[in-house]
């Protein structure tokens, strides 16, 4: 709808390019006096648990046309809940669904609902950042999923209206298990593809993420000992107050050596372990009295 201007007592279209009677209209994704050219559409599909009362289902970038979001709910179990749609504005305001329509950030949204389907849509565009949720009762979080199909247009020429996210491998997680056998995922990190930041993995929300690769570690056996260093130089050359003290490292069972020495001393502290691990092992002295004898005497001479 463009807005029309009053001239001479008579009223006259203005275009989107804001001159009188002028053809100019904008195309589907935006574009005053486009052709459709350069318009993108942007879909998605993923299905996750849903963890939490609150589950994110669509994120819509600025300037987003000829929106549609198709939210499908599988619950655990037969339950008689209500379910309903949050929009959350650029400020992070909820906006409930109490109708079939809501408007937000500029765009009328209207929602249909079929038993625990919801079709979310809207023509735009957007005037900021739009974020759709979906609401469960606390009784049927556990065990059910959400699916989400997600499209909509954008102009893939104005590179200033969407910041354009994807998924990148990262490190590995810690191991499941310390000992025994157990199973590490590649962490995967969601990056700006505008300025390679790495971001929070909501902006990645309606991106398929990929398969996490996983792989076995921590494979050796649950036992460990204790390799013993050697002692410290005493704190008295004499007298009665000589104390000595050495260092205790847990290690694997299969560790060939049993006491700590200049040549195993580099392989030693590839193979230490958290000392937890061995504390259902006797654990050796640590301190132990030392040059506990007589200090001799001498004279002074003033």
């Amino acid at each position: 709808m463009f807005p029309k201007a009053k001239l001479q007592g008579e009223c006259r279209k203005m275009s989107c390019d804001n001159i009188l009677n002028s053809p100019g209209a904008f195309d589907a994704c935006g574009v005053c006096r486009g052709d459709n050219s350069t318009c993108i559409r942007i879909s998605n599909k993923f299905h996750r648990k849903i963890r939490r009362v609150t589950t994110r289902a669509a994120v819509l970038p600025k300037n987003a046309h000829d929106i549609n979001v198709q939210v499908g709910l599988n619950i655990s179990g037969k339950v008689n809940e209500t379910f309903k749609i949050v929009i959350r504005d650029r400020n992070r305001r909820k906006h409930e669904v109490l109708f079939d329509s809501l408007i937000v950030e500029g765009t009328l949204f209207r929602i249909q609902k079929y038993q625990n389907n919801f079709t979310i849509t809207g023509k735009g565009s957007t005037q900021a950042e739009v974020i759709i949720s979906i609401v469960v009762p606390e009784t049927v979080v556990r065990g059910s999923s959400i699916s989400v199909t997600l499209k909509y247009l954008t102009d893939g020429e104005d590179k200033g209206r969407i910041d354009k996210y994807s998924w990148v491998p990262g490190g590995w997680s810690p191991c499941s298990v310390s000992c025994g056998g157990g199973v590490r995922q590649k962490i995967t990190a969601c990056r700006n593809d505008e300025n390679g930041r790495i971001v929070h993995k909501t902006r990645c929300q309606s991106i398929t993420k990929p398969l996490g690769e996983a792989e076995r570690c921590n494979v050796f056996s649950c036992e460990f000992k204790w390799i013993i260093g050697p002692w410290e130089r005493c704190t008295h050359s004499c007298g009665a107050l000589g104390v000595q003290q050495r260092q205790l490292y847990c290690v694997h069972s299969s560790f060939p050596f049993e006491t700590l020495t200049k040549d195993n001393q580099i392989r030693l502290s590839k193979s230490l372990l958290s000392p937890s691990l061995c504390k259902d092992h006797l654990q050796p002295e640590t301190h132990q009295d030392c040059n506990r004898i007589p200090c001799r005497e001498s004279w002074v001479i003033y």
